[in-house]
């Protein structure tokens, strides 16, 4: 009998900085989806913080530690491309993922490792690896994986997760195709980190029904209108060709804070329609709208030009108009520019 006894001191995990979200009720069983299955993640989150970092993965029910009971245990892999060359590194076979991800590290929760996880990665040596662990704890339907900073490196990676229930033999994978990025960067349907005319191309395939899913899903929406189809691979191209500046999903958070000033002027949310958005950089803290008298912060503010359109033909009498409105980059702050009839 070996006891492996090791001392991990672990700072709390502060909330995600990114969430990437999987599909409800996506577990296989047997190749059959089973809806309703315990052992469904809905998200997975990560955050960083000193020396460690944090997945928080997020289930539809409760998860309970591992017993060391064979057979019975759920076992969790978690495979991660570093080096952001997804052909290079070692077939993933978790999921769908071995379609396009080479992996070059990894961390296995089984049943006979407890709440500490093997940890495989070619930037450690067997050495080291001995002295490093990654640890999971476990809080109703969140399990938090926490790894040593130093196997991940500085640079984006991309990475998929896969749960197995032996008692059931439920499977489900994040993302169900494909790999989910770090990198983040919106439009980059291909995970290049470059948004280009390849991406565009991607996109209309994958609405097409030409390839069955796009390596970055997850930022491919990029008008954030909850689909994926020709608009967003129209507005690729345009930022690619460089007709617009910015993609409307970046500035989201502006848009609904500005639509929400309209609603409560009393325009219905169904005849507001995002017209253009273009980034800026505003001359001060009233966004160069100061009014007479106002005293404004001096310093530059990144920020939005976002031009609505309200439609009131067969809604409410009147004229179809325009509203220009300017916030800063985060819809924090914001100012009416122009109201004007279309």
């Amino acid at each position: 009998m070996t006891l492996d006894v090791r001392r991990v001191d672990l700072v709390p995990c502060p909330p995600p900085d990114l969430l990437f979200e999987d599909e409800r009720d996506d577990v296989s069983v047997f190749g059959r989806r089973e809806f309703g299955a315990d052992d469904d993640i809905l998200s997975v989150g990560r955050s960083v913080v000193g020396d460690q970092i944090c997945f928080q993965i997020e289930f539809k029910e409760p998860v309970e530690p591992p017993t060391g009971v064979f057979m019975i245990d759920p076992i969790m892999k978690f495979e991660i491309d570093l080096d952001g060359k997804t052909a290079t590194g070692i077939p993933s076979r978790l999921c769908a993922g071995g379609e396009m991800l080479g992996y070059d590290a990894s961390l296995s929760l089984e049943w006979r490792s407890g709440q500490l996880l093997d940890i495989y990665s070619e930037q450690i040596s067997f050495s080291e690896r001995r002295t490093l662990s990654a640890v999971a704890l476990f809080d109703g339907r969140v399990v938090t994986l926490i790894a040593p900073a130093v196997m991940f490196g500085d640079d984006a990676y991309h990475f998929v997760l896969q749960v197995n229930d032996q008692d059931d033999g439920g499977r489900d994978c994040a993302p169900n195709r494909g790999f989910y990025s770090t990198a983040q960067q919106l439009g980059d349907a291909s995970c290049d980190s470059v948004v280009d005319s390849i991406d565009a191309a991607l996109v209309l395939q994958f609405d097409a029904r030409l390839i069955p899913e796009l390596g970055c899903r997850e930022v491919s929406d990029v008008d954030n209108n909850g689909t994926i189809g020709s608009i967003d691979a129209a507005l690729i191209l345009q930022l690619d060709a460089g007709l617009i500046s910015v993609l409307p999903g970046e500035a989201r958070d502006a848009i609904a804070a500005v639509t929400r000033e309209m609603m409560e002027s009393g325009i219905p949310e169904e005849q507001i329609r995002l017209s253009s958005v273009s980034a800026e950089t505003w001359p001060d803290g009233c966004l160069g709208l100061g009014r007479p008298g106002e005293v404004c912060t001096e310093a530059l503010v990144p920020g939005y030009r976002i031009r609505l359109a309200v439609d009131n033909k067969g809604f409410t009498p009147g004229p179809d108009m325009w509203y220009v409105w300017r916030t800063d980059r985060t819809g924090t702050v914001w100012r009416s520019e122009s109201i004007s009839v279309r």
